[in-house]
């Protein structure tokens, strides 16, 4: 495991000890990455429902102190516990037609959730641990994958990201080019990694589900992606 992903879950496990009747947050492993992805998509949060402990190995619910020695057990359990699998087939439709795997996917936070709007209420009442978590666990995250293209497929996560990146009125689109391009500061002038700084971004609606992009759209974002990619 890459010492980047031992630091983002040292910090996460540090923000979700003590935090009892949480669902087990997401950790990371290098392994659950393409090396030299060109895009990364970004979703809100990790899906996660209630399983019985035989199937999730005991670590559903947090109770006290998340071991340390655990983590690696949680990793591996992460695809039976994480609902990510029936939205895989939309970017493998859209886009695994292209020669290599050129892309990632991550959440926003690392928090498990199924009710997005549970989330969305929390962020309302300045939950200080979204917070954290964005700063602490996203940043790092993305300046490791280094992507060419940072693209949001997820409404709420959009939101979130522009209010917390565009508070500038003077930070405006790349009508030119059509993309955002990630800030020098975020919105309490915290200066972001000078690798991510000018990255294309993309926002967009989520690409599966009950309220997906229609075909024409999907064949618009897949447009623009290719063609930042290209020019970079």
């Amino acid at each position: 495991m890459s010492w980047i992903y031992e630091e983002l879950n040292t910090e996460i496990k540090k923000l979700f000890d003590n935090k009892d009747g949480y669902l087990i947050p997401n950790f990371f492993s290098k392994k659950q990455f393409h090396k030299w992805s060109e895009i990364l998509f970004v979703w809100m949060n990790p899906a996660g429902y209630p399983k019985t402990e035989e199937n999730i190995k005991g670590f559903y619910v947090i109770n006290g102190v998340i071991p340390e020695n655990e983590i690696n057990q949680i990793i591996e359990s992460h695809e039976d516990f994480l609902d990510y699998k029936k939205y895989f087939w939309v970017f493998e439709n859209n886009f695994w037609e292209w020669k290599y795997k050129k892309w990632n996917i991550i959440d926003l936070f690392v928090y498990r959730w199924t009710n997005q709007k549970d989330i969305e209420l929390e962020i309302k009442k300045d939950n200080s641990i979204f917070f954290e978590q964005y700063s602490k666990i996203f940043i790092p995250l993305l300046e490791e994958l280094n992507p060419k293209v940072v693209v949001f497929v997820n409404a709420s996560a959009s939101k979130f990201v522009k209010k917390m990146w565009y508070w500038n009125e003077n930070q405006e689109i790349d009508f030119g080019n059509g993309y955002w391009k990630i800030p020098n500061k975020d919105s309490n002038w915290k200066r972001l990694p000078e690798k991510i700084i000018g990255k294309p971004v993309i926002f967009s609606w989520m690409l599966p589900w009950q309220r997906w992009l229609d075909v024409w759209t999907r064949e618009l974002l897949k447009y623009s992606i290719e063609k930042i990619i290209s020019e970079r």
